[in-house]
């Protein structure tokens, strides 16, 4: 794990290193490259692959000094995404603007020092803003920070009974001068019974005694809906449950063990408000944080779905031996007997698991790489996560993803040990509740199918689903594919791919001062842009050479299920093109870039069917 570790840590510090070089080649093109100097910052800091990465903390200082730091937010994805931008800095005297001067929205949330979970802790002189982004497709945009005479006034109000402000006195020598800092946040005691957390969409239910959700209540439906989270753990069999193998212990009664029992008396429940987001994070000592997020402004579609995070330590063993973490979302959705649920396939498509009695829990456990979802005929319950999981839905309504695994035996596969070397770990989701169109089910079951066999339609035209409408022959009721909707395929690349938040360094901050667009117009909004590799040259492979792969993906989605993005989903546009390079030539080729297929005059030339992968040699001029 140590080797394997160290290479993923390596890989993603020499990755950001590229992307820090590549924006000084953008934004400072006529200042030569030095092996020393940076111009540009990552806001993460990693100190090793043991250890979750932190904020960089930004230095915004009075009139004089640093008054203004400029961040640059990189998406990398080929259409527009409203991410969530969460940065650190050492004043509340502060206030968002974008590049033209127009102010953001934003919220200041505490920085807590957790050392002493029994007694929480707000930091005197660290913050945290928050504000949402609304970043065009391949782009980089810029955002300013702006010290301000007055303290502001967007503070998060804080619900905690642990809770305490920090109160820092600097001392230059002199007592006299002496300088005492005092938090601003309010801090108030949470009322006792259930909490409820509210936005324009939701109203989110929470148990008061565990902190963890119950219901939830669509606004537009008044009905409540069962929706409760629940953490517990397998007990693992010993000698058959490790590394490659998993198997709750069958001599054991109860497969399950609650292990957040041994942390009650470490339990801490907070909850933050604010003009952004709502959240609420509950806390069992070390070994589980866990927070539920909603965003309160109305002109976002961030509004639709519950953010999740959880951040799991184990601790040193033989603490919680023999232990099989998983989250599981209880609701009321009529999934069947035997149940069903769908997981996805490396990202690309969803395939039913049907429940197999005989094979017991371990064999009804599936991997899923983005999402798995649980539906009847009037609701579906989907599950978004930022990395690859085991999954299951057992029991009719369920739906868990397993977080962690302590096994201390080894499952004789060849590791010759169990899985003990566990690091604390970040996971986190979208919980999306949206509803399934009777109307378009009942006209087309499998959806309407866009045909492009004449190619006679116009820009603009709407594609719906992609299946062919077949009768069965016995006349009975044909099932189409599963799809996930439009706004859960937006959600799930918002989450596997976020924006890269940059700082710039403030000495090189004028020459920062206009955003960069990769292309001229958008992609089609089903389109996704899964890599642009640049080839190495032919006859020096070690050199790069003008030419780079262009792979793309146009995902499947079934628009009977929510109506909370809509788009229209056209061709790609005639006059698209490159926003600051000019291309010589284009070819069409296998998806190895090995073949080529055909010849293309323009990128608006492109044609990708539903579900299906195109590569493009993209050939650039000089």
């Amino acid at each position: 794990m140590r080797d394997y570790g160290l290479k993923l840590f390596e890989g993603i510090r020499d990755t950001m290193n590229i992307q820090q070089n590549a924006l000084q080649s953008l934004f400072f093109p006529n200042i030569p490259l030095k092996s020393d100097q940076s111009m540009v910052l990552s806001d993460l800091e990693r100190e090793s692959y043991e250890k979750i990465p932190k904020k960089t903390p930004i230095q915004v200082g009075p009139i004089g000094t640093n008054q203004t730091r400029k961040i640059l937010v990189y998406n990398s994805l080929s259409r527009t995404q409203e991410h969530v931008i969460q940065l650190r800095v050492n004043t509340s005297n502060i206030k968002v603007t974008d590049n033209e001067g127009n102010d953001i929205t934003y919220q200041i949330n505490p920085v807590w020092d957790m050392s002493d979970i029994t007694k929480l802790w707000i930091t005197a002189d660290e913050f945290e803003i928050v504000f949402i982004a609304k970043l065009p497709e391949l782009s980089v945009t810029i955002f300013n920070l702006v010290y301000t005479v007055t303290s502001s006034e967007r503070f998060a109000t804080v619900y905690c009974k642990k809770c305490q402000k920090q109160t820092t006195i600097l001392n230059s020598g002199n007592d006299v001068n002496a300088e005492v800092l005092k938090s601003n946040f309010v801090i108030k005691d949470i009322p006792p019974g259930d909490i409820q957390l509210e936005n324009n969409k939701f109203k989110l239910l929470f148990n008061g005694n565990t902190g963890f959700m119950k219901s939830v209540t669509r606004k537009h439906n008044p009905k409540i809906m069962q929706c409760g989270i629940q953490f517990a753990a397998y007990r693992s069999a010993q000698f058959h449950s490790g590394a490659y193998l998993f198997m709750p212990d069958p001599n054991e009664r109860d497969y399950e063990k609650d292990v957040l029992q041994q942390y009650q008396d470490q339990k801490t429940i907070m909850i933050t408000a604010g003009p952004i987001s709502t959240e609420i994070t509950v806390i069992y000592g070390p070994f589980l944080k866990h927070t539920v997020s909603i965003y309160l402004t109305e002109n976002t579609s961030l509004s639709n779905g519950i953010s999740i995070e959880n951040i799991v330590d184990f601790e040193n063993p033989p603490k919680n031996r023999e232990t099989e973490l998983f989250m599981r979302i209880i609701s009321d959705v009529q999934n069947g007997e035997p149940p069903e649920f769908f997981s996805d396939l490396n990202g690309f498509n969803m395939q039913k698991r049907i429940k197999v009695e005989r094979i017991g829990l371990e064999g009804n456990y599936f991997p899923i790489t983005t999402m798995a979802y649980i539906q009847d005929n009037n609701v579906r319950l989907s599950l978004l996560t930022n990395h690859a999981q085991g999954a299951s839905a057992w029991q009719p309504g369920f739906l868990e993803v397993m977080l962690d695994r302590r096994t201390l035996y080894d499952d004789s596969r060849g590791m010759g040990e169990g899985l003990v070397d566990n690091r604390k770990t970040v996971s986190r989701y979208w919980l999306l509740i949206e509803d399934i169109s009777q109307i378009a089910s009942a006209s087309n079951p499998q959806g309407n199918r866009f045909d492009n066999t004449d190619d006679t339609f116009d820009k603009g035209d709407v594609v719906r689903s992609f299946n062919v409408p077949t009768e069965p022959s016995d006349g009975g009721k044909q099932e189409g594919f599963s799809r996930p909707s439009l706004y859960a395929n937006r959600m799930s690349g918002l989450l596997n791919h976020p924006a890269g938040i940059f700082i710039v360094d403030p000495e090189h901050q004028v020459g920062v001062n206009h955003s960069f667009k990769f292309f001229n117009k958008a992609l089609p909004c089903d389109v996704h842009l899964l890599t642009l590799r640049t080839q190495p040259d032919p006859i020096y492979s070690q050199f790069p050479a003008s030419s780079a792969l262009m792979v793309i993906h146009r995902e499947g989605y079934d628009c009977a299920v929510s109506s909370n993005l809509s788009c229209d989903v056209c061709k790609f546009e005639k006059d698209l093109n490159f926003e600051f390079l000019s291309v010589k030539n284009l070819e069409l080729k296998s998806l190895t870039g090995l073949d080529t297929i055909d010849s293309l005059q323009i990128l608006g030339d492109i044609y990708i069917e539903p579900m299906s992968l195109k590569t493009v040699n993209v050939t650039f001029g000089w």
